[in-house]
């Protein structure tokens, strides 16, 4: 539903969390980079770092988020 008729780029970015979280790591990082279009680049990593505690919460390793965000 994040995802419906006009996501934003912070729709886009958490609908990305999910499908990581998930296990669904290319689309993640498809709606990631969507999102980083949208928001542009700074914006973009701003928000996704005001998440990083989340992610790690949900199983998401420390040591996978670098690589997540090169693979943007």
């Amino acid at each position: 539903r994040l995802l419906g008729a006009s996501p934003t780029g912070l729709d886009c970015l958490n609908a990305a969390h999910v499908r990581w979280v998930t296990g669904n790591v290319t689309l993640a990082v498809e709606l990631y980079s969507r999102s980083m279009e949208m928001l542009g680049r700074d914006s973009f990593m701003d928000e996704f770092a005001k998440d990083r505690p989340l992610l790690v919460s949900k199983g998401i390793s420390e040591s996978d988020i670098p690589l997540m965000l090169d693979s943007i």
